[in-house]
């Protein structure tokens, strides 16, 4: 049983995308009404300094 105060970080189950096709297919697994939240995600993180 895992501790309720931390949170399990998710297993890597394979290397990152390496081309934009590779990216475009793991965002096609995303169901599309989390689209804009991950758009904003990565908005935010091109903001960063």
């Amino acid at each position: 049983m895992s501790d309720p105060n931390t949170i399990d970080a998710p297993k890597l189950q394979e290397l990152p995308p390496k081309t934009t096709e590779d990216l475009m297919r793991e965002i096609e697994k995303i169901p599309r009404e989390y689209w804009p939240n991950l758009l904003q995600m990565i908005r935010l993180f091109g903001e960063r300094p």
